[in-house]
C-alpha cells in the first residue's frame, strides 16, 4: 500500500506542483537528464554494467541539454 501511495499519489503530485514554481526551459532540461539518471542509479544499486551503447546514449543525453542550454542563453 505504501509503494502504491508514493509512487502513484504523492511523486506525480509533487512533480506537478514543483512544475508551477519553475521555468519550462529548466523542466526540459531535467526532463533531458531523468533517463540519464536511471543510467546511473542502475549501476550504482544494481551493479549493472554499463555498455558502449549506454555511454553513447548517456553523451548525446547531455550533448541535447548542453545544446538546448546553449540556445536557451
Amino acid at each position: 500500500m505504501t509503494l502504491v501511495l508514493l509512487h502513484t499519489v504523492f511523486a506525480p503530485y509533487f512533480y506537478m506542483d514543483g512544475l508551477k514554481k519553475v521555468k519550462v526551459k529548466d523542466v526540459s532540461l531535467l526532463s533531458y537528464l531523468d533517463p540519464l539518471s536511471a543510467i546511473v542509479y542502475a549501476l550504482i544499486v544494481f551493479g549493472e554494467v554499463i555498455g558502449l551503447r549506454t555511454v553513447m546514449g548517456g553523451a548525446l543525453i547531455l550533448l541535447a541539454s548542453a545544446l538546448d542550454l546553449a540556445k536557451g542563453s
